[in-house]
């Protein structure tokens, strides 16, 4: 059984995590996205071993195409306006790889017609409405604590 005593423990210890934990909300166009993975966002490299096959790549492009909601790429702001990615390089690869025309779209099952297509394939119009589509991110702020950043990191990991 649980006792309220064991319940306003629980209360403490959720309001300290949560104190813990200071982040904004943003949307960044995919330009903007790529054009700060080369100027300002690590990628620490336990995230690129992870590494997306061509097919879920393909597919993930085509989720963009089609207006699909993007989950969330988290980020921590490690000062000097420097991001470190906790959670999203596999989307963040794979947009860059489409954007450079390294990654050729296979075994689409909706958008067939765009099958062996690459990013310098498609019109004019649609490279644009490609490039302006906003990324969701998760910005961790300075407050947290390293501590709070690796627990982020471990539970996102595990869910997605």
């Amino acid at each position: 059984m649980i006792t309220k005593e064991k319940i306003e423990v629980a209360e403490k210890q959720i309001y300290e995590h949560q104190q813990g934990i200071a982040y904004d909300i943003s949307h960044f166009p995919i330009d903007l996205l790529i054009e700060k993975r080369r100027d300002s966002l690590y990628i620490p490299d336990n995230q690129l071993l992870s590494k997306w096959d061509i097919y879920k790549q393909a597919k993930f492009i085509e989720s963009v195409i089609l207006g699909l909601p993007i989950p969330f790429v988290f980020v921590t702001n490690s000062g000097n306006n420097k991001w470190e990615l906790i959670d999203g390089a596999q989307r963040i690869e794979s947009l860059i790889a489409f954007l450079s025309n390294q990654l050729e779209l296979i075994d689409l099952e909706i958008l067939t017609d765009l099958n062996g297509f690459r990013f310098e394939d498609l019109s004019i119009m649609r490279q644009r409405k490609f490039r302006n589509r906003f990324i969701p991110i998760v910005i961790l702020s300075q407050p947290t604590s390293e501590k709070n950043r690796i627990e982020a990191f471990a539970l996102i990991h595990n869910l997605f």
